[in-house]
């Protein structure tokens, strides 16, 4: 075997691509922190079974006397002892787990790049860098998860989902986008529906396209990054599939070009997307403008409305493994915040046994027809335990790739302490379900104390810092699952002033969220 083969074998095992010159390059620079990461794999999986002890010994003396040759034969017993995937991902220099499902269920589990970066193996060589862990080499100057723009799905180890929703970007919540609802001639009405309705279709639809063209710009994707935030959650509505809208139903037309614009930037940008069904066929849950459309009686709960999302559902899940744009949206949320059990038992009971399970299986079947590789299909996210619908899993066919999503508002806690130190003991001490991501959060507090002397910020820089102490103990909080992502980027005069408390861009230009995603450790808030 050539020397430039031979080395380039010995790479490809380890999931390293570097162009080393000498053995003692490899032993020196790549075998140690490989022989650790194998090492760590095993005291982590307590359970593993003779035929598995063994493969990762045939692993590590393959590492350490460089024997390329036996890359296939080794490859083969790794396959046998764990299983395909499970073996790849040990190979390759993932963070694999011996309980497969029950990984994927608590946490995101990483594609397989060409190179990857994981908190044990963080080796890259060609002049690449790790810019996250896990995540894939990148060069020096790159933001983001990685130079690659294949789409992420990744179990956090040492890191975390640290991301933003675009709330009001497809649809519009006018509580905090008030100015931007009235400059489209729909100041003082309720949501979309009331809007297209009040303006006529056509009229709408110019209005509502010169809004999505502006609420969120490349040069906002592109400081999203610059901030450490590595993941956007896009909320949107059933309507963008306008073959499913009904007659008598108003919603704006034109949104799709926009979508595929915007994902764009965010795979230009390194940028994970989770795309969230945030407005129901029927609206999920009563009087709430973030359905795009406020009614009385939640109407999502039947089998048509459930017909409808499914089929948004599986268009979606095409249009992400299709169009190259897409390529960083690794996830798929079935529903944003459906009623809860306590209010409505039975709706809630028939959403998690009937369109969670129909749901599931559109994506998945449609992934299949695709020809979808196991490793390559998307996270399919779900409200989780603590949003009090019921068990999300009861019903599930399978819970592989299964993600969940939890909001949590101390604004709306009562049993927070409605005190500076209540709020700040309140997020030291919380503790969310192992590997939930926390879709939705705030830096807000209840509306009864939000504008006292205590907490009040209008006029008043000198809150900054108090609040950075807050954000920094929901951080540290949150990151003990698998992550956050803050609610919201952007808004445009709450109560009729800038209320960054609720708007990420605008409390980092007022210093009460640092301009690093990753630093609420220096704050110690706890």
């Amino acid at each position: 075997m050539q020397l430039s083969r031979l080395f380039a074998t010995a790479i490809t095992i380890l999931g390293v691509q570097a162009k080393l010159q000498s053995k003692e390059d490899y032993l020196k620079n790549i075998a140690p922190s490989e022989l650790d990461r194998l090492s760590k794999y095993e005291a982590s999986h307590k359970d593993l079974n003779l035929s598995q002890k063994a493969a990762l010994n045939l692993i590590k003396s393959a590492v350490t006397n460089f024997a390329t040759d036996e890359q296939d034969s080794t490859e083969k017993v790794c396959n046998v002892a764990f299983g395909e995937a499970e073996c790849k991902s040990i190979l390759f220099g993932g963070q694999p787990s011996a309980s497969t499902s029950s990984t994927r269920r608590s946490g995101l589990k990483k594609r397989v790049g060409s190179c990857t970066c994981t908190v044990s193996s963080d080796y890259c060589g060609n002049g690449l860098v790790c810019k996250n862990l896990p995540g894939e080499c990148a060069p020096a100057g790159a933001n983001g998860l990685g130079a690659g723009n294949q789409a992420r799905t990744w179990i956090p180890g040492n890191a975390k989902i640290r991301g933003v929703n675009l709330g009001s970007q497809f649809i519009i919540e006018p509580w905090m986008a008030q100015d931007e609802f009235s400059s489209m001639g729909c100041g003082g009405l309720n949501d979309e529906w009331q809007c297209v309705e009040h303006l006529g279709q056509d009229a709408a639809d110019q209005a509502f396209k010169k809004h999505w063209d502006t609420w969120t710009t490349q040069d906002d994707i592109k400081q999203i990054a610059s901030l450490g935030l590595n993941t956007i959650r896009i909320p949107v509505g059933f309507w963008l599939k306008e073959d499913l809208v009904k007659d008598g139903e108003h919603y704006p037309r034109g949104g799709v070009e926009y979508l595929d614009r915007l994902v764009g930037w965010c795979k230009d940008n390194n940028i994970y997307v989770i795309m969230d069904l945030h407005g129901g066929p029927g609206s999920q849950f009563p009087n709430q403008q973030y359905t795009g459309h406020g009614v009385s009686e939640a109407g999502f709960y039947n089998q048509d409305n459930y017909e409808r999302a499914a089929k948004f559902l599986e268009w979606m899940a095409e249009r992400i493994h299709t169009n190259e744009t897409y390529k960083t949206v690794g996830m798929l949320e079935v529903l944003n915040e459906p009623v809860h059990a306590g209010d409505h038992a039975s709706e809630a009971a028939d959403m998690i046994h009937t369109f969670y399970p129909l749901a599931w299986n559109r994506i998945r079947d449609r992934e299949s027809k695709l020809g979808i590789k196991d490793e390559d299909r998307l996270h399919i996210q779900f409200m989780g335990n603590a949003w009090g619908s019921g068990d999300p899993t009861s019903a599930l066919p399978s819970t592989d790739f299964a993600a969940f999503d939890d909001h949590r508002y101390y604004k709306w806690d009562g049993s927070v302490s409605k005190s500076k130190d209540g709020y700040i003991n309140a997020a030291c001490n919380d503790k969310r379900e192992d590997g939930v991501i926390i879709g939705e959060w705030s830096i807000s507090v209840a509306d009864d104390v939000e504008s006292n002397d205590e907490f009040g910020i209008r006029g008043r820089t000198d809150q900054a810092d108090w609040y950075k102490k807050f954000w920094a103990a929901q951080v540290q909080a949150f990151e003990k699952s698998a992550g956050w992502v803050f609610w919201t980027w952007k808004c445009n005069w709450i109560g009729g002033f800038d209320e960054w408390r609720w708007c990420y861009k605008s409390a980092v230009a007022a210093g009460a969220i640092p301009k690093d995603a990753g630093s609420a450790g220096d704050i110690h808030p706890c």
